[in-house]
């Protein structure tokens, strides 16, 4: 970043062009991780929930109205 405000200092007027490329450059890398990122949470996400219906379907199964079901907090927080 000391870099960058360095050359963008030296830059001048021009600063706009520099800016622009920079963004040319970085922005495809930065959509594509974040791209992938976002990708494999939705998946994990729709992995989960299809997990968490067996579960309820289970617990419905097994318990009677009213019976105290105890579930791990880090598996499921609602």
């Amino acid at each position: 970043m000391l870099a960058l405000a360095f050359v963008v200092n030296i830059a001048g007027h021009r600063a706009w062009l520099m800016r622009v490329a920079l963004l040319a450059t970085i922005g495809p890398a930065f959509c594509y991780v974040q791209g992938g990122r976002l990708m494999r949470e939705v998946t994990a996400t729709t992995q989960f929930a299809s997990e968490r219906a067996l579960m309820e379907k289970a617990v419905q199964r097994l318990t009677s109205p009213g019976d105290v079901v105890l579930i791990d907090p880090d598996a499921e927080m609602d």
